[in-house]
């Protein structure tokens, strides 16, 4: 996310210079063969330019800049192992054979979850109970990679719910106030990653999403007139 910030201070606050980390941080992203690193700094970027500018010729231009510098990044051998995960991904949704291990234990612990959210689909089986439940069928107990499955399974719809209607509310108000912050971009790119990783366990997610409500309420105070006043 560190790209994403320097982006976002960038554009939304006119200091240019922090644009200069953002080639570092890239090259270290792809470095890293990580293919969650690198969706997370594509979308970020994506999100970015497209809140500020909305769909205008110039994220146009900039979004097929990005698309060329990052087929022409993938082709140099030193990324070469982030290019080959990707491409066996795409190959995997396009319903090919050519599988890897990773994606396939995945699309398994969401087809596993899904049989035991059918089973207690209101309250779920309590925190962190996919582990325990699922390792009959995995072989050892282990987290669902998927918040989505993870939330379902221990908390049944009721915690879904509960879980992402904080989420609902700041986005509500940040869209009808027109107001988006990196806090913003930040907690739409993890709902998007949800599918793919656990978040709920994260203490740094609950601390941007109090940041958000805190957020939330400062900026809605904005627009009460000024002769109301509190009782």
């Amino acid at each position: 996310m560190g790209s994403i910030a320097c982006i976002f201070i960038a554009i939304y606050y006119k200091k240019r210079r922090y644009l200069l980390f953002v080639p570092f941080i890239v090259i270290l992203v792809l470095a890293s063969g990580s293919k969650k690193a690198l969706i997370i700094l594509a979308l970020g970027t994506i999100i970015t330019y497209l809140l500020k500018y909305g769909l205008s010729f110039r994220f146009l231009v900039f979004m097929s800049g990005l698309f060329i510098i990052g087929i022409l990044a993938l082709q140099l051998p030193y990324f070469s192992s982030i290019s080959k995960r990707f491409s066996v991904m795409i190959q995997t949704f396009l319903g090919n054979d050519s599988v890897d291990g990773s994606t396939s234990e995945r699309m398994n612990m969401i087809s596993i979850g899904l049989r035991l959210f059918s089973g207690k689909p209101i309250f779920g089986y309590g925190p962190a109970n996919y582990a325990i439940n699922a390792a009959p069928f995995l072989g050892r107990p282990v987290y669902s990679h998927n918040n989505f499955i993870e939330l379902l399974v221990n908390g049944g719809v009721f915690g879904f719910l509960l879980f992402y209607f904080s989420y609902f509310i700041f986005f509500i108000k940040s869209i009808s106030l027109k107001k988006f912050t990196f806090i913003f971009i930040y907690l739409f790119i993890m709902i998007l990653l949800d599918i793919g990783q656990v978040s709920y366990y994260s203490k740094i997610l609950f601390i941007m999403m109090g940041l958000a409500g805190y957020h939330s309420i400062d900026k809605f105070a904005e627009l009460r007139p000024n002769n109301v006043q509190n009782v």
